[in-house]
């Protein structure tokens, strides 16, 4: 992926490439990923070229922000568990009706 040959456009801006909007598993291939623990800990910039670093050759820019985000939702649900705003399981169960 990345650059379309017969077109010269940019796979992340043609439209047309089927394969642009797939999610895919990039670590598949590659090397772990740095923890959530590892990245809180760290400068920001610090835990962004350890990610960058991680991903694939073949990773697009949809790849990185894919991954930017999965980080920064796991560690804002880290945050809040530390921080005791979390709500039992059974509770958010009841709250929509599903019997445990």
């Amino acid at each position: 992926m990345g650059f379309v040959p017969d077109t010269g456009r940019d796979a992340l801006t043609d439209r047309s490439n089927p394969d642009i909007d797939k999610p895919r598993n990039i670590w598949s291939t590659g090397p772990e990923p740095p923890s959530p623990e590892e990245t809180m800990q760290t400068d920001i910039r610090d835990a962004a070229h350890k990610l960058i670093d991680h991903l694939p050759t073949q990773a697009t820019w949809d790849d990185l922000i894919y991954e930017m985000v999965v980080r920064r939702e796991i560690e804002a649900g880290l945050a809040d568990s530390d921080e005791g705003r979390t709500r039992p399981v059974e509770e958010i169960m009841r709250s929509f009706g599903i019997a445990e």
